[in-house]
């Protein structure tokens, strides 16, 4: 299965060490998070790319571990994901209502025991 992950730019080094985590059978198309921001371009080449990279997922798996109280790009691409047919997945709290209505919780406990074993 491919999947985008969307998050703040500011959970880079969280989102990476989810990414070392996940089964084998995932695919990660998207490439913020392992990019610097001398490689991420114009903000506008970096809407452009998410979006396209969306386009290319089955599904996106939002993060919103440490994302509270965040504005921002990953509740946009989780909207045009899921008006696109795309599975939402959903890490850390419903941060607002959509993603109680229209996400599929993810139990990241294989994550949290990577980090501590």
């Amino acid at each position: 299965m491919k999947i985008y992950i969307a998050s703040k730019l500011g959970n880079k080094e969280f989102i990476r060490g989810l990414l070392r985590a996940l089964p084998e059978r995932y695919e990660v198309v998207s490439t913020w998070h392992n990019l610097t921001d001398s490689q991420d371009g114009s903000r506008i080449e970096a809407a452009m790319r998410d979006l396209r990279e969306v386009d290319s997922c089955d599904a996106v798996l939002v993060v919103t571990e440490f994302c509270e109280a965040v504005p921002g790009g990953m509740h946009f691409e989780a909207g045009y994901g899921f008006a696109k047919g795309k599975t939402i997945f959903l890490l850390g709290p419903a941060v607002n209502i959509f993603y109680e209505y229209v996400a599929v919780k993810v139990d990241y406990d294989f994550y949290k025991q990577e980090q501590t074993a």
